[in-house]
């Protein structure tokens, strides 16, 4: 079983994935390759379309040996090692004291916002935090990884 991380560590590590519609493929080749032993938990944020229910959960889980937890409202989820989060298509979703929160409209920002989440992630994590962003064709994410870099983490980006 894994260990919860404790609000406010700063010892434990953070994998933050931001991805656009078109990204199931990258994030199913992602997740394949995770072992059972991944020392960190996974939260992905993909770009769909909020009047639909998302899929995405169930597509990941199909393809890697890590549980999937979809995130729902209350209480927000706690973040452990070795486990996905899929953030719902219809939400924004922040990082706070080790915890998945989300949270409702943000002007006219895609639903869910890699900003936000990268942007939130960066102020709990720091230099503990790997953001991916996988490349769509809006700029969603360009402001939260110049957080995660500022804030000492590290930016992953997919080379299309």
């Amino acid at each position: 079983m894994s260990e919860p991380i404790e609000a406010d560590s700063h010892n434990e590590d953070l994998v933050v994935v931001g991805s656009s519609a078109g990204g199931v493929g990258a994030l199913s080749t992602l997740v394949s390759t995770l072992p059972k032993s991944f020392p960190a938990p996974l939260v992905i944020a993909q770009h769909l379309d909020p009047q639909r229910p998302s899929h995405l959960g169930s597509i990941l889980e199909r393809r890697t040996v890590l549980p999937i937890v979809v995130v729902s409202e209350n209480p927000p989820t706690k973040l452990e090692r070795g486990k996905i989060y899929v953030v719902p298509s219809n939400r924004h979703v922040k990082i706070v004291d080790g915890h998945v929160h989300l949270e409702g409209d943000h002007a006219e920002r895609p639903k869910p916002s890699v900003d936000i989440l990268l942007s939130s992630a960066a102020q709990s994590y720091g230099e503990h935090l790997i953001a991916v962003v996988l490349t769509g064709s809006g700029s969603d994410g360009a402001a939260g990884a110049v957080d995660v870099k500022n804030g000492g983490g590290v930016v992953i980006i997919q080379n299309p």
